[in-house]
């Protein structure tokens, strides 16, 4: 039961994953791998480039133009949003841990509880083991006794009975 608890709690923790590597680096392992040659299209390229443009200058190509501020703002919240996944991943990993630690601790403890109990009735049952060898059996010497009794009344009747009806 306490292993099917800690998967069940390995399977809630989820950890994060974050992109660290060029795209173009993933995609070309991607493809390297067996059965992916349709998935990825490696003619398929990203137009990355970047163009300083004053006031009054055509653009070189066409696209969405942003301000300095607005990619300031964008770079920003991406920290932020950055930032707070990664909050968000440590305080499920201390939460998992803290959980973790609660059932060990309370498995350590019906553990100990149930040494304690099973050492228990072992004392016991040595105790009443040796108050049993301690004592002398009397028992036989009981019966033969009360036999011996029961005969002798017995007899003693029949010659009182006999005895009197002569």
């Amino acid at each position: 039961m306490i292993r099917n608890l800690f998967l069940v709690l390995l399977m809630l923790y989820t950890p994060m994953v974050y992109a660290q590597e060029d795209m173009l680096t993933v995609a070309e392992e991607l493809l390297d791998e067996p059965g992916n040659e349709e998935v990825l299209d490696m003619d398929f390229r990203l137009d990355l480039r970047i163009e300083v443009l004053d006031a009054g200058m055509p653009a070189p190509f066409s696209g969405i133009l942003f301000t300095t501020d607005s990619l300031t703002k964008m770079q920003i919240a991406h920290k932020e949003e950055m930032a707070l996944l990664q909050n968000e991943r440590d305080f499920m990993e201390k939460k998992f841990n803290l959980e973790l630690q609660a059932v060990l601790a309370s498995w350590q403890n019906e553990k100990n509880l149930y040494a304690t109990e099973l050492s228990a009735k072992r004392n016991y049952i040595e105790q009443l083991e040796e108050k049993t060898l301690e004592t002398s059996d009397w028992t036989p010497v009981y019966i033969v006794s009360s036999f011996v009794v029961g005969a002798i009344t017995t007899i003693a009747i029949t010659y009182a009975l006999t005895g009197a009806t002569e």
